[in-house]
């Protein structure tokens, strides 16, 4: 299953932990996850929730019945973008079509087969970026450096 749910990318990887690490360790329907999440990370209650669902699909959440609770996996660079590129919907051909050459957000949602709404697009890469997948050059995207 791919997840649909991007929030905005944030400046720094610390604030995947701080999302993560405001959530209990075991599920519990009495706590409000939203509202940890809000606190943790200075957003609105719905985009918190698209935290929630986005940081489950990097393997960093369970969900049980609409609760979450952090899961035993280590917030851990390469892993997240492994996981992003599996489980996040769009970023695999987003990655696909990345190379050596930069190319522009427009250019990129126009390659990507599922990719056609340039905000999702810039989204994407802005998480790209932060975890290692691409970087900007000229104006544009291109691959990672690390990842040639």
């Amino acid at each position: 299953m791919r997840y649909k749910p991007v929030p905005p990318a944030p400046d720094s990887p610390d604030v995947v932990s701080r999302a993560r690490d405001s959530l209990p360790e075991s599920v519990d329907p009495d706590v409000d996850c939203c509202a940890r999440v809000m606190d943790a990370v200075g957003v609105d209650r719905g985009t918190a929730a698209d935290w929630l669902v986005f940081l489950a699909a990097l393997g960093l959440l369970d969900e049980r019945d609409g609760t979450y609770a952090q899961s035993a996996a280590a917030v851990e660079r390469g892993a997240l973008a492994d996981a992003f590129v599996e489980r996040v919907y769009g970023a695999r051909e987003l990655v696909d079509v990345l190379d050596d050459d930069p190319r522009t957000v427009e250019d990129i949602a126009s390659r990507a087969s599922v990719l056609r709404d340039a905000e999702r697009v810039a989204r994407l890469l802005a998480w790209c970026q932060l975890l290692g997948l691409a970087e900007r050059a000229d104006g544009g995207y291109r691959v990672a450096n690390e990842r040639r």
